[in-house]
């Protein structure tokens, strides 16, 4: 089933965003990139930094926002000053008003969530109610809900990958704001929608079982 969101359909309020704008000295002409979650290796931070080292050494200009907390924080942290990427990361650690945090969707212009650890993120279904289109890898469950180059992008779970989309879209804000209204438009879903999806789901179990249709077992789902 999929997850829901408790963010309204839109972006946030303006004056919150040029808050977040001024309070990190955001450029208005350079391309922003966000990853909203725990700061975990396994949730693909590695792959993050390593196809930014590749996107800034083809000569993309852009800036990369991480959102959370973790027991990897500090690793990761000193992987992206090893890199040379000081200047373009900025990590926030965990922002639970979540207004805030809806600025942070809000502003920028892709999410990168290059994990395969997760299933039915409900960070990509936020990103989407905001109008923010996801960076994701092909074949994940992440992936699952998604159409590559309408309301996506998918790359395959490796650095090379991830830096050609970081510097494709770079050169093209206009596409990422495409790709963020039809997300908005494709994937958002309230949590009183998945509730009710869900609610249906389990009556046509219960139907099925009085029936005495035996409901599926891993053993026998479709291969």
């Amino acid at each position: 089933m999929d997850n829901g969101v408790d963010f309204p359909k839109a972006p946030a309020e303006e004056g919150k965003c040029r808050e977040i704008i001024a309070g990190h000295s955001l450029p208005p002409d350079v391309p922003l990139f966000l990853y909203v979650g725990r700061m975990m290796w396994y949730k693909g931070a590695r792959l993050i930094l390593d196809g930014l080292l590749k996107a800034k050494a083809a000569g993309a200009c852009f800036r990369m926002i991480f959102v959370g907390g973790g027991e990897d924080f500090v690793g990761i942290t000193r992987l992206a000053r090893s890199h040379g990427l000081g200047n373009e990361c900025i990590f926030t650690g965990p922002v639970r008003e979540r207004e805030k945090l809806r600025a942070y969707y809000s502003i920028a212009d892709m999410f990168l969530f290059p994990s395969t650890f997760d299933s039915a993120p409900i960070a990509v279904r936020e990103a989407s109610a905001c109008g923010l289109a996801s960076v994701l890898v092909r074949g994940s469950s992440a992936a699952e809900p998604v159409t590559d180059g309408k309301n996506a992008v998918l790359i395959d779970e490796d650095s090379n990958s991830l830096a050609w989309a970081v510097i494709h879209l770079s050169k093209n804000r206009s596409t990422m704001k495409a790709l963020g209204r039809n997300a908005m438009e494709d994937l958002y879903m309230s949590w009183d929608t998945a509730i009710a999806k869900a609610c249906d789901r389990y009556g046509e179990v219960l139907a099925g079982k009085e029936k005495g249709e035996k409901p599926w077992t891993g053993s026998d789902l479709p291969r």
